[in-house]
């Protein structure tokens, strides 16, 4: 189901909870936590205090999770590059949930042209203020990355940082990219006023040590 339909559906099913309205933490996990985050720019049913996400990718991914796993490395370099010939088409984008947030280093304004899901969702493209002003209301913006994830590619983008534009092996830091730097979302200015946590814990895509998980909750969840 394409993201855009998903997030209608949350929209509506978090509208008709009236215990919302007087305010609520959120969570979202992998491809969960950008769509809970197109839910606080885009339709939060109340003020937001604290938004955690986990092992999510912000920036988009540009890779098959655990390719070389299964093939030599330059036949993984050879898929990517197979898939990204398409995957900006209509047809790939309405097909694939992934490809809504597949972000090609190399195509970068074939990617801000055509992204169905992700390049909005970034502002970086049909720049909507109420983005910004909605997801900086939020007390704390906590990203939480995990260091060993291959699914997430690269996983940096858990931190909202990414390959730099026309690379796809030199990292940028998230106060180097596009986002950061042009303040499209507001993050530049959330950082200035520590509203944003970077989380680096140990692990594969989406693991979680439990008594770290239930400090973290006591501190952002209370």
């Amino acid at each position: 189901m394409p993201l855009e339909k998903q997030l209608e559906i949350a929209c509506a099913q978090l509208a008709d909870i009236p215990e919302l309205r007087q305010g609520f933490n959120a969570f979202g996990e992998s491809q969960g936590g950008i769509l809970m985050r197109a839910i606080v720019q885009k339709c939060s049913p109340g003020p937001i205090n604290n938004f955690v996400t986990l092992s999510s990718p912000h920036q988009g991914i540009y890779g098959i999770p655990k390719c070389t796993e299964r093939v030599p490395k330059f036949l993984c370099s050879m898929i990517v590059s197979l898939f990204s010939l398409d995957v900006y088409s209509r047809f790939v984008q309405g097909l694939l949930t992934a490809a809504e947030y597949w972000h090609d280093p190399l195509k970068e304004d074939e990617y801000r042209r055509a992204s169905a899901f992700l390049a909005e969702l970034n502002n970086e493209r049909n720049f909507n203020i109420d983005f910004k002003r909605n997801l900086s209301k939020v007390n704390k913006f906590i990203m939480i990355r995990n260091t060993e994830d291959e699914f997430i590619v690269p996983n940096y983008s858990a931190h909202f940082g990414f390959f730099a534009e026309g690379s796809v092996s030199e990292l940028e830091n998230f106060t180097s990219t596009r986002v950061y730097r042009e303040d499209l979302l507001g993050l530049r200015t959330m950082s200035m006023n520590n509203q944003l946590v970077f989380e680096n814990i140990p692990g594969g895509h989406c693991h979680l040590n439990w008594t770290w998980f239930e400090e973290f909750t006591i501190k952002y969840f209370k």
